[in-house]
């Protein structure tokens, strides 16, 4: 077992998924798909609601009828009692001060409408990973995205 598929099947525990019902993990796909070379090829083929330069805003929230929206954090160390914190510090040294979530930049995550991209939160945390540990004082991701249906509610989608 690769150290991917390990770390993958702790954030399936971490979600609450009961360990009979772990997802079969791919640690080498998982990891070449989500490379920076795995990333362009992916946004060349699928480039809807992308900015036109790095760090842009989005001229397009809006492609072919779907209304595109994005959310990142910035932040790795939240919860001290967070185990997966102390991993995704260490994933972001390559991206070498660019405020980051741990393993994509807040730049990169860049989408449509640009609700925030500052939350104090790592990747994890944004889908409420690993016990819904998170920053003292910040936004849970469960009313994130409560808001974010609200938005579409009020918008009539």
């Amino acid at each position: 077992m690769s150290f991917a598929e390990l770390f993958g099947g702790f954030t399936d525990v971490g979600s609450g998924i009961p360990l009979a019902q772990i997802q079969q993990q791919d640690g080498w796909k998982a990891l070449i798909a989500l490379s920076t070379d795995g990333a362009a090829k992916f946004n060349a083929k699928f480039p809807a609601a992308l900015p036109s330069r790095y760090c842009g805003q989005p001229a397009d929230t809006q492609v072919n009828g779907i209304n595109y929206y994005s959310f990142s954090g910035v932040g790795q160390i939240t919860s001290v009692l967070n185990p997966s914190d102390y991993l995704l510090a260490a994933t972001s040294i390559p991206f070498a001060g660019e405020p980051s979530d741990g393993l994509v930049s807040a730049c990169s995550s860049r989408l449509g409408y640009v609700i925030r991209d500052d939350y104090r939160m790592n990747h994890l945390h944004s889908a409420n990973q690993v016990f819904g540990l998170t920053f003292w004082g910040e936004s849970e991701p469960k009313s994130i995205y409560r808001s974010q249906v609200n938005r579409l509610k009020n918008a009539n989608l």
